[in-house]
Formats: C-alpha cells, sequence, structure tokens
C-alpha cells in the first residue's frame, strides 16, 4: 500500500473527489480526512507491516520492532544481509534472534544473502525440531566474493551439519535457493512438495556423471517441481567438457516428468544432452535465460522427435557437431515437435555446400 503522498496524481483525486461529499467544504478538511482515513486503515492492515529487513550496519531496531508488533499474526518476510553483520556480529545476531526467533511460527519466508556461514547455520538451526508449516521459501545466496579456497576450508572442517535435520519440520517448503559453497549435495532431502528448487553456483562443485545422476534423483524425488536450476562448478562459467569425454556414453533409466517447465542446467552442452536425452518433459517451455544456455547439441533432435515432448518449448539453440549423420533425418522432425518456439538459434551445424 503506497504512502498517499506517492500515488499517481489521477488516483490520488478519485480518491479526494469519491471523499468530498458536500459543497462548501475545504480542500483541507478533505485531505485531512482522507489521509486520516488512509493511516487507520494502513495500521489496521498487518500485512503491510510484515516483511523484515536486516540489511544495513545500524538497524533501526525501534523501527522493526514497531512493524514486528504492527504485523499481528500475518505470515512473516525475513531478510537478512551480510552488512548488518559486518561492524557487530555476534551482539547483532543476538539481538534478531531475540527479535524473530519467538514468531518462527510465522515464518513464510526466509532469505539470507552473503551472511557469514556461522551466522547462517545460527539461523538455519532455528528450525530444528520445530513445525514451521508456514514457512514456503528459503534462499541461500552467497556471492562470488568468498572465494573457493575458503568454501573448501568450511566444507572439511563441517562435515556433522546435516541439512536435512534442518528441513524436517519445513512440511511446506515450496521454493529453495541454495547457493552455498558449503553445500553436501547428497544431504539435501527429497521435496515432494517444492515447486521452485535453485542450486546456484559454486554450490555443485562435482563430478559430471554425480551432476546427471543428481538430477534424475531431484526429478523422481519431486513430483510437483516446475523449476529446476543448477550450476555445474565453482562458478557459472564453468566448463567441463575436459572432464566429460565419456560421457555422452553414459546412460540413465528414462523419466517422464509432467510438471516440469523450466530446466536450467548451466554445464558443459554434452553434460546438457545427455539430461534431455533421457527425460520426457511435456511442460518444458524454458531451458535457460540467456538463451545460450539453452544450447542442446544435434544429438538431442532424434530423442526429442520420438518421444514427442517438450512441445512447449519457447527458445532453443542447437549447436553441432556438424558431421552428424542423424541431423538432416531428425532436426526438421524436432523443430516441429517445438509447437510454441518463438527463437531457434543453430551454432556450428552444417547443412551440407559449406552452409
Amino acid at each position: 500500500m503506497s504512502p498517499i503522498d506517492n500515488l499517481p496524481f489521477d488516483v490520488f483525486q478519485i480518491i479526494i473527489t469519491s471523499c468530498w461529499k458536500e459543497k462548501g467544504e475545504s480542500f483541507a478538511l478533505v485531505a485531512s480526512h482522507v489521509c486520516r482515513v488512509w493511516r487507520r486503515h494502513v495500521l489496521d492492515m498487518p500485512l503491510l507491516w510484515n516483511r523484515l529487513e536486516f540489511a544495513t550496519g545500524t538497524p533501526q531496531w525501534d523501527k522493526l520492532e514497531v512493524k514486528l508488533e504492527r504485523s499481528s499474526q500475518a505470515p512473516l518476510y525475513i531478510v537478512v544481509k551480510e552488512e548488518v553483520f559486518l561492524k557487530s556480529g555476534m551482539p547483532h545476531l543476538r539481538r534478531i534472534m531475540r527479535m524473530i526467533v519467538p514468531h518462527i511460527e510465522r515464518w513464510r519466508s526466509l532469505r539470507m544473502v552473503d551472511v557469514p556461514h556461522k551466522i547462517r547455520r545460527v539461523l538455519l538451526n532455528q528450525l530444528r525440531g520445530r513445525s514451521v508449516s508456514r514457512l514456503n521459501q528459503i534462499e541461500v545466496v552467497q556471492g562470488k566474493k568468498y572465494d573457493r579456497t575458503w568454501g573448501c576450508r568450511i566444507k572439511s572442517t563441517s562435515r556433522r551439519w546435516d541439512a536435512r535435520k534442518v528441513f524436517d519440520g519445513v512440511l511446506h517448503l515450496r521454493h529453495l535457493e541454495w547457493t552455498n559453497p558449503e553445500a553436501e549435495y547428497r544431504l539435501l532431502p527429497p521435496f515432494r512438495n517444492l515447486l521452485t528448487l535453485k542450486l546456484g553456483p559454486g554450490t555443485l562443485n562435482i563430478e559430471a556423471k554425480q551432476l546427471i545422476q543428481l538430477v534424475f534423483r531431484i526429478l523422481s524425488a519431486s513430483p510437483a517441481l516446475q523449476v529446476l536450476s543448477l550450476s555445474h562448478g565453482p562458478d557459472s562459467d564453468y566448463d567441463s567438457d575436459t572432464e566429460t569425454e565419456d560421457v555422452e556414453h553414459f546412460v540413465q533409466p528414462p523419466v517422464t516428468h509432467s510438471s516440469l517447465q523450466l530446466l536450467h542446467v548451466v554445464a558443459a552442452t554434452s553434460v546438457r544432452g545427455v539430461i534431455l536425452r533421457s527425460l520426457v518433459l511435456p511442460k518444458l517451455r524454458s531451458l535457460g535465460q540467456p538463451i545460450h544456455d539453452a544450447e542442446i547439441d544435434t544429438l538431442c533432435c532424434k530423442t526429442l522427435a520420438q518421444s514427442n515432448s517438450s512441445h512447449g518449448l519457447r527458445g532453443v539453440v542447437i549447436a553441432g557437431p556438424g558431421d552428424d549423420p542423424t541431423l538432416n533425418s531428425h532436426l526438421p522432425s524436432a523443430i516441429i515437435t517445438f509447437q510454441d518456439l518463438v527463437v531457434v538459434v543453430f551454432r556450428l551445424i552444417d547443412f551440407g555446400g559449406n552452409n
């Protein structure tokens, strides 16, 4: 709900006109009445006060306490950023804990951005052994400022931390974003009700075959999943072609997933191709943004044409090898299969005659 002085003029005019019921009333009197009513509505709407953001080195604690009080029993959206801990780490953490933990049953969303690992774990550990039925979104976002050496050191000294115990009571989790160098992907529990899962850069520094197996494990365990985004390797520019020479011969049993709409796998084209060739995704609409992340190899064309799946795909990049003998027979059928295709890019493909 916007402050009344920030409203577009035509909207403000409609509000003033509708409240100007008697002729002869001064504008000042009508404006005062409107502002008074507007303030009452604002104070009586808990959903306008239920976002608590801890994002500066000197948080305005009084204002945050007022917002928490006015939010009444509304679900809470909590954002914690690195800046709040730069000058005063533990004192600020203790104050944040005293403020939000007593209301943990009201948490709807928890987002942590570049929060130091110890503090991040303290906050996540509050979920252990509790029933947090309203919580449906968790985001753990780690920027590139923390290099790989830092991440590996943390990973090697924290083997006893089990993410599965954190999520035991979060039965209605719908959205999870986990960008975290210390994460152990094997410890992520199955989420049958999850709609969105994003594992960001630096989270999956694993072998290509492990990545492929992880994708199929996730899809098999999460039948309602609509968005799956994975970044393979230490950062989003990771190219593992040198490590995946034998990946093309890696066979996975075919899996049909009827809900997935976006499959974004930042990895070598050969790895992405192996994944797509073993999937039937009737509702797939996107392989990622920007468009270059949607690149598939020509070997996928045969599978897509034969399975008649992914017909809702909007954009795709089809890349070499240009000497694929099956290209001419399967490429047209694959393109026709994409009934909603808007953008198609061909890269390093020889259509004959050096074209």
